[in-house]
């Protein structure tokens, strides 16, 4: 009896050690673990499975389709309705999910009625026209189901000044785990919430514009210690184009110095978007450079599928 009793004492000893490990940590950090927005790495997989790997799937979550939500005025909701039906996999959004710590988004019912396991990824996201990256990717194995969250980063929610979701906007892509191969990509499909039409315009800082091209702006602003971006070169575009462009911000130069930097952005037709430059303190110190103040980048506009540069033009501006 003796020994039993504490052996349960040190089980929830150890419990409430680690739930204490995670209360510890920074706001910021448990947020930039958790999501991460705005900038597109020009690094790709180096091989499916790095693209596939069992940390980037989602694991299914518990969810009672049939467990009503009592959303109090002003909340916000959604109606049922099937975003994706084709070859075998059927994609229905359920209803809105709130979460103050990782960012509202959409409970999805994904159906999988084909002879092989499939994984779902969601490419292009956009809430009230803004480009999000996000992290969702969702394995539903042969003839099963999974009732899981389409998430928007808190991150990048926060950035694009948005405080309450009107519509969400996203496209989703198929791959056959077991082959490597992508199935299909869906149309874009759109979700129109219960305040469509009643948030208004939001409210961020686009910074000096130091880009324009037909179709295509870009403004720049530099920050030091923001509590989202930390020190580096936030960078604002807009698509006002009738097509897709990749595009490029390369060449980092401050002051005069070359500095590592570099962001890539696939951007949607009449869509806005955040991305980043991080510059690093080190890198700063090891060129003398203890007041930045001017930065150069040579920004290019790509097609997204030969990457053929289109327009390209190098811009300096003050820090």
């Amino acid at each position: 009896m003796h020994q039993k009793k504490m052996k349960a004492l040190l089980t929830l000893l150890l419990a409430a050690s680690l739930a204490g490990c995670g209360d510890r940590l920074p706001e910021g950090e448990r947020m930039e673990n958790a999501v991460s927005e705005g900038s597109v790495s020009s690094e790709k997989a180096s091989s499916p499975e790095e693209a596939f790997s069992e940390e980037s799937l989602t694991e299914e979550k518990p969810y009672d389709a049939d467990t009503e939500t009592d959303f109090e005025p002003g909340e916000v909701s959604i109606e049922e309705q099937v975003l994706v039906e084709k070859d075998g996999i059927r994609i229905t959004a359920r209803e809105y999910a709130e979460d103050d710590l990782l960012g509202d988004g959409i409970r999805l019912l994904i159906e999988n009625s084909t002879d092989r396991t499939a994984v779902i990824q969601c490419p292009e996201l956009c809430v009230n026209g803004f480009q999000l990256s996000n992290t969702f990717s969702a394995e539903v194995s042969a003839g099963k189901k999974m009732n899981t969250v389409l998430e928007f980063p808190a991150f990048g929610l926060e950035t694009c000044g948005i405080e309450t979701v009107e519509r969400v906007d996203a496209v989703f892509a198929v791959y056959d785990r077991e082959e490597w191969t992508e199935l299909f990509s869906s149309e874009e499909v759109s979700i129109k919430t219960s305040a469509f039409g009643e948030a208004g315009e939001a409210a961020f800082d686009p910074g000096r514009e130091v880009f324009r091209e037909p179709g295509m702006m870009i403004s720049a602003r530099y920050v030091e210690e923001d509590p989202l971006w930390g020190r580096g070169i936030v960078l604002f575009l807009e698509n006002e184009g009738t097509e897709k462009v990749y595009v490029e911000a390369k060449d980092l130069s401050i002051d005069g110095f070359m500095l590592d930097g570099y962001s890539g952005i696939l951007l949607g037709a009449g869509k806005k978007a955040f991305t980043r430059i991080y510059v690093l303190e080190e890198d700063l110190e090891d060129n003398g450079i203890t007041d930045p103040k001017e930065a150069e980048l040579t920004f290019a506009l790509c097609d997204p599928l030969t990457l053929e540069t289109l327009a390209e033009r190098t811009a300096a501006f003050p820090l």
